[in-house]
């Protein structure tokens, strides 16, 4: 996968007019998901770990969408806090 990447950005193909590499931004995305999908078998239901594991995988997706849709990123940062907010309660023992 790496090397059709490689050989995808040596021949400046782009992604909706962005860089190849931000595909590669994807990867963590994916381990987060694959993650949230480990717990949530060992859990047996959305538990707040899931969830919690969920809402870390999308502030760093909605940035890389936000890039290849040339949005500009200074207007996520609220939202960054708000996803923050909300994964620090939810993991949070009481």
């Amino acid at each position: 996968m790496l090397g059709i990447l490689l050989l995808l950005a040596m021949s400046g193909v782009s992604i909706f007019g962005g860089s190849i590499w931000l595909v590669m931004g994807l990867l963590p995305v994916y381990w987060i998901v694959m993650r949230a999908y480990r717990l949530y078998q060992e859990d047996g239901y959305l538990s707040n770990r899931v969830l919690a594991t969920m809402i870390s995988c999308l502030f760093p997706f909605v940035i890389i969408v936000a890039i290849i849709a040339g949005i500009d990123i200074s207007r996520l940062w609220p939202i960054a806090l708000i996803l923050a907010g909300a994964t620090t309660i939810l993991t949070s023992r009481r």
